[in-house]
């Protein structure tokens, strides 16, 4: 059985295209489940009526849940299900005909259960490979051992996640060493083991590299080009505070360092502080097309040192006690 969980809050526009999208599916789900913030009612008078009109042809949940942020509501909506198959998708993905049919037969094609999670290929957001300028830059801030020709579908150096390849051919599947929440599946008895982060609030930046390199430890974790969907990301457009999102980013990248990645050592600090304030804030000015938001820019820089102060006044405190 095949459960699918969406998290959304203020989006009855894109949650209804999101299900209209896999109304369409080669093979449909056992029950959609929607993990509703509840900031707004628009949101439960669109679903409501799409339960009531029955438009989907499949069994549609539908659950206020508090409070609000992502990581939260997939691990209430995640609770609720009934399906072996957990698939989480954000409210702003369409899936392609066969998205559902692609990541199920992954799973199917392992009787060991050796693979715990499986994510389709993002076709507007795929691995741009880093050239020449960038990428030296970028590769300061390695291990070495970690620099490599493509970090295609890796976690390298201070918790930098890239996303996969786009490959539609022979070798669709790749083993990666992490999946993106917005169109991922699970065992559902492998992800109630784990779950997403209750302390990652909100935004909940990092969430999705936080849970599915815990499990990578321990499972295989597959991306497949077969599986293909369009993610709007809409995320940014709800953000009303950069130098909080910034600051947020640093502090959750440093858990995932420090307490996942299991990476303490000063050489490494240092690089995580290298690449925050020198490689972001470069790569922001000079490797963008668009003319740079200076405004914008700046409130970025201003919450990613907020954030390393943050850092560093918990280390000093941690020394004190």
């Amino acid at each position: 059985m095949i459960s699918i969980i969406i998290a959304t809050d203020r989006r009855p526009h894109e949650i209804k295209e999101c299900l209209e999208s896999l109304k369409g599916q080669s093979l449909l789900p056992d029950e959609i489940i929607i993990a509703h913030g509840g900031s707004d009612a628009e949101t439960e008078e669109t679903v409501n009526s799409l339960v009531i009109n029955n438009d989907l042809k499949v069994r549609l949940k539908y659950y206020n849940i508090g409070p609000l942020g992502a990581a939260v509501q997939r691990n209430k909506g995640a609770e609720k299900a009934t399906g072996d198959i957990l698939l989480f998708l954000d409210d702003d993905v369409l899936a392609e005909p066969d998205f559902i049919k692609e990541i199920t037969s992954v799973f199917e094609k392992d009787p060991e259960r050796k693979i715990a999670g499986v994510s389709g290929t993002i076709v507007n957001q795929t691995y741009t490979r880093l050239r020449r300028i960038n990428k030296f830059l970028f590769d300061i801030s390695l291990r070495k051992g970690e620099r490599r020709a493509s970090y295609a579908g890796k976690v390298v150096g201070p918790a930098v996640n890239f996303l996969p390849e786009d490959k539609r051919l022979a070798e669709a599947e790749q083993a990666v060493d992490w999946l993106p929440s917005c169109c991922s599946a699970y065992r559902k008895d492998i992800f109630l083991e784990y779950e997403f982060n209750k302390n990652f609030k909100g935004y909940s930046f990092m969430e999705d590299v936080e849970l599915s390199s815990r499990i990578g430890k321990k499972y295989r974790l597959i991306n497949t080009s077969k599986a293909r969907c369009f993610h709007k990301d809409l995320g940014g457009r709800t953000h009303k505070s950069w130098i909080f999102v910034e600051k947020m980013k640093v502090l959750n990248r440093w858990y995932v360092m420090t307490k996942v990645l299991e990476k303490y050592s000063l050489g490494d600090k240092i690089r995580f502080f290298y690449y925050q304030i020198v490689y972001c804030t470069l790569a922001e000015i000079n490797f963008v097309k668009k003319r740079p938001d200076i405004k914008n820019k700046l409130a970025r820089l201003t919450g990613r040192l907020w954030g390393i102060f943050s850092i560093l006044a918990l280390s000093q405190k941690a020394k004190n006690l």
